[in-house]
């Protein structure tokens, strides 16, 4: 009984961290949205367009002031658009097969990935 206890607090624990980070990168989002120099056009396209993915590429850029989320590429914006629509917490294996991916552990592990 101990141990299963042990292990659901470890579990309540991470989910825990991950509902604050979410809730913290969604804030610097909207943020980052709302911010009038919004580095995007229009309002529609991203001044600067990330590099396509491959082996010394980075294909999400690193975080800086004014960053908006149509710059990344579009599996992150997804993964972003349903964290943001969920009434709770999610798990990997809830979002895989929203994006159109098999909730294999590989796909779960690496989506986006190679």
């Amino acid at each position: 009984m101990t141990v299963r206890l042990e292990k659901a607090q470890a579990d309540l624990s991470r989910l825990e961290i991950t509902r604050e980070t979410v809730a913290q990168v969604l804030a610097e989002l909207s943020a980052a949205e709302a911010a009038p120099e919004v580095g995007a056009r229009d309002g529609l396209e991203p001044k600067e367009t990330p590099a396509p993915h491959g082996n010394g590429v980075m294909a999400v850029p690193p975080w800086r002031e004014g960053l908006i989320a149509q710059v990344l590429p579009d599996v992150y914006r997804d993964i972003v658009e349903i964290v943001a629509d969920a009434p709770g917490p999610l798990q990997a294996k809830q979002i895989v097969p929203r994006i159109g991916l098999e909730a294999t552990t590989a796909k779960i592990e690496g989506p986006g990935g190679s």
